[in-house]
Order: structure tokens, then sequence, then C-alpha cells
């Protein structure tokens, strides 16, 4: 519920993304909601964490005004904008099997032997080039990945920018990223018929942040 007294804004604006935004340098989504605490000060912004279908579940069922998120199957209620892609890349940490293995002596067949990590919310995913693998651990989020992988007893993907700090300590290795890495596309999402002032201004806020990947609108 938004209120305006005297031309400001006040109330509640309820914001959800999936995990792991923080470490994405081009999205400044932390300077986005800098910005917006500064042109609304007396709004409570909200801000939660799930998997892609909670966050559409949850917009159309009234409980956030805007939403950042992969969305695979845009409800027809739903305005979504793209706003930036991101590399998602198949990992595995210190201690397993493949991590000291030479790239030239890995190859994608052999993924499948290995325990995976998946992600909950993807069902029965292919991976690259069809390549299936063999799931021994889920969850929706990727600060839950990262330690089943860090645990040397899992392959499974992360977000390129969240992991990049591990490949540098030497903690995780990225598995054949030419071949198995892909793409996600971000959306900001609200309800199409939804015009209140405080998220407006935040999701203009956060449009305004986007990065030099930032994609075109449609």
């Amino acid at each position: 519920i938004v209120g305006s007294v005297r031309g400001e804004l006040g109330g509640q604006v309820h914001f959800g993304t999936v995990d792991a935004m923080y470490t994405n340098a081009g999205l400044a989504l932390h300077e986005a909601l800098g910005r917006f605490h500064d042109l609304a000060p007396k709004v409570m912004l909200n801000i939660e964490t799930a998997s892609p279908q909670q966050l559409q579940q949850r917009l159309l069922d009234g409980r956030y005004f805007l939403i950042m998120t992969p969305i695979q199957s845009p409800h027809a209620h739903i305005a979504a904008v793209p706003v930036f892609e991101e590399t998602q890349m198949l990992y595995c940490g210190a201690g397993h099997p493949l991590f000291e293995r030479p790239p030239r002596k890995l190859d994608m067949a052999m993924l499948r032997d290995f325990p995976y990590a998946a992600r909950n919310y993807m069902g029965n995913w292919t991976g690259p080039h069809g390549v299936t693998f063999r799931p021994a651990a889920m969850t929706a989020h990727m600060e839950s990945l990262a330690m089943l992988i860090l645990s040397g007893r899992y392959i499974g993907y992360l977000p390129a920018h969240y992991a990049d700090a591990w490949v540098r300590e030497g903690r995780m290795k990225s598995l054949l990223p030419r071949e198995m890495a892909y793409i996600d596309t971000f959306y900001l999402a609200h309800i199409a018929s939804e015009n209140n002032r405080a998220m407006s201004t935040l999701r203009e806020g956060v449009l305004g942040h986007i990065g030099a990947d930032r994609l075109p609108r449609y």
C-alpha cells in the first residue's frame, strides 16, 4: 500500500529477486536502492529472495510489486523488460576428481558420471549440447549451491560473477567453459496494470543503474 502526503511517497513497496545479485558489478543494484531511498525516504522497502517460479507467483498474488528474475514463461498480466544477461558456468571444487584433470582429458560425456548439484526449480533440465546430469543434491539458492560445489563432491552451475572469487582463490574451477556455459536473461517485471508511484520510482531507479550490458527494451 502506498500513500502520498504533500507530494511525498509513503507506505511500503515489496521487491523480490533471486539471490547472488550483489556480486554483479554491472548491475549496480546497491546504487539503485540508495537512489530509491533518496527519492522516497518515507517508503518502507521490503526485499526478499526466492526462486524464479516463486517470484512470478508472488507477483501475481500481490505479495511483490516488482521482481528481478529469469522468466521462462511470462504470464499475460505481467509486464517484463529484459535488463541484463548472466553467464552461468559449470564448476567443481578443490578435491573433486575433475579439479586437477587437464582440460584436454575432459569431455562432456564424462560429466554424466559425477554427482550434480541441481536447482530444484529447473525440473528435468538438460544442459548445453544435450548433456544430462546425475542429480545428487538440490537447492534453490546460489549460496547453498556454492557450499555443495566447495565440498569437492559435486559439480554444479553458478553465475560466473558469483563464483569468480573462489576461482581466483583456487577453490573452484570451471569445467569446459566453452562447451558448458549458458546465458540466463534477467527481467524486471511488474503487474501490467500496476501504476503506484513507489513501484515506478524503484523500477526506474533500477533501470537507470543497469550497466553497459543492458539489453534493449521490448
